[in-house]
């Protein structure tokens, strides 16, 4: 989807990744916008029963940056 955060839709489940290990998957403002824009298209996504949100790397997140 974008360079920070991946949205696939599969089996009814959307899976959000966070994708910026490099930084531990710490949030910036780029990052909360495309967030909230997978977020937004997984719900409009009819076929969609769960979101699961998943880290790429071993940290989930950092928190904010």
């Amino acid at each position: 989807m974008t360079d920070r955060i991946e949205l696939t839709i599969e089996d009814h489940v959307a899976r959000v990744r966070l994708s910026r290990a490099n930084k531990r998957n710490a949030f910036d403002l780029a990052m909360l916008r495309q967030l909230a824009e997978a977020c937004t298209k997984a719900d409009a996504d009819p076929s969609v029963r769960v979101i699961l949100v998943e880290p790429e790397g071993e940290h989930f997140t950092a928190g904010l940056d």
